[in-house]
């Protein structure tokens, strides 16, 4: 029984290590998207203007930022009381403008406008800002967690 449950551990840990490594190579496959360019295409952004992360990500579109742009910005403004969602904006910027943008703010990236708040981020890659404001679960992080429980609910099944 001991041989058994030995081999069925070597097992376990080979299939994680194989499905680890298939995982790291997906992540670099679909991040690499966009990041090789031609000199003359321009920076892209996801560019929306709605009061809701839905509308946001349903309505908006994927943009050509102007001449020297490159830096993408999210800027959502929560209602003071209940802190839901009351406009959210996304687009280029120009990178100081975004930065000045963060500096006004009071507490890291949001700043208190009245009875709102106003929280700003900025980034650096291309379509950086179009999961922003989401709570948009990957297929990695899916199949990281699966990985997950599939070792520790296999670990604790053969080593009863």
């Amino acid at each position: 029984m001991a041989r058994f449950r030995c081999f069925f551990f070597r097992h376990s840990l080979m299939i994680f290590i194989i499905l680890y490594i298939t995982r790291f190579c997906v992540c670099v496959a679909t991040s690499s998207n966009h990041v090789i360019k031609k000199r003359d295409e321009a920076f892209e952004c996801f560019n929306c203007s709605e009061e809701s992360t839905e509308l946001c990500q349903t309505k908006g579109n994927i943009t050509a930022c102007g001449k020297g742009t490159n830096t993408c910005f999210t800027q959502i403004r929560y209602h003071g009381g209940t802190y839901k969602v009351k406009k959210i904006v996304k687009s280029c910027i120009l990178r100081p403008s975004c930065e000045e943008k963060m500096a006004q703010s009071t507490n890291e990236k949001c700043q208190q406008k009245e009875n709102d708040f106003d929280c700003t981020t900025c980034c650096y890659k291309e379509l950086c800002n179009k999961d922003a404001g989401t709570l948009k679960i990957t297929s990695n992080q899916i199949l990281t967690t699966s990985m997950v429980v599939f070792t520790i609910i296999f670990h604790f099944h053969v080593l009863r």
